[in-house]
């Protein structure tokens, strides 16, 4: 499969969670990571957003799906480390949007809020019309084929060139809402 140079992350999610951010493709949507056993950051797609891109395309796929393939594409323009977001209207924002609040029934559900170790703020989801399995993605690092028998963590990949569209379509629908971000407390600290 063709590929563009633009970078992209490959993750699993919940099924009922890509459902909600379908429903939510018009606003944003806090996700975290690094909740589970370990805590690791999202330090390269974190990298990539501050240095290299001003976007960072999401690869989505169902967590319980085998074998494996990306079924739906999400834009990140925002990605924060937890000692990165300052206390009061910038946490506050980050947990009005998570996911769980519009997955989930039961709201009293632990989200493992304190042990996250990264939030992502996405934007633009959308269900593929066909899913493209692991093995038709390519690493930044080797360039070779994601492994289809990937199930945890996150990749980096080039983005296919059939979803560049998508893509630029998604960067514009970012950059039109972007008015609903607490801007001036979000903005990210330059790294010189």
């Amino acid at each position: 499969m063709e590929h563009t140079d633009i970078k992209a992350v490959v993750l699993p999610a919940y099924p009922f969670y890509l459902e909600t951010l379908v429903h939510r493709d018009d606003t944003f949507t806090t996700m975290v990571w690094g909740w589970q056993k370990n805590p690791n950051r999202m330090a390269t797609p974190h990298r990539v957003l501050r240095r290299e891109q001003s976007y960072l395309p999401f690869l989505l796929s169902p967590t319980d799906q085998e074998p494996k393939a990306v079924t739906h594409t999400a834009v990140c323009g925002l990605l924060l480390h937890r000692e990165e977001i300052p206390p009061g209207e910038v946490a506050q924002w980050l947990s009005d949007k998570r996911v769980e609040h519009f997955a989930l029934d039961d709201k009293d559900v632990d989200w493992g809020t304190e042990d996250a170790a990264s939030f992502y703020v996405v934007t633009a989801t959308r269900p593929l019309a066909e899913p493209i399995p692991y093995d038709n993605l390519y690493l930044v690092k080797g360039v070779r084929p994601l492994s289809n028998n990937k199930k945890r963590g996150y990749a980096i990949v080039f983005l296919p060139s059939i979803l560049k569209s998508w893509y630029l379509d998604a960067c514009h629908k970012w950059d039109h809402i972007s008015m609903h971000l607490p801007e001036d407390k979000l903005r990210e600290p330059s790294d010189g």
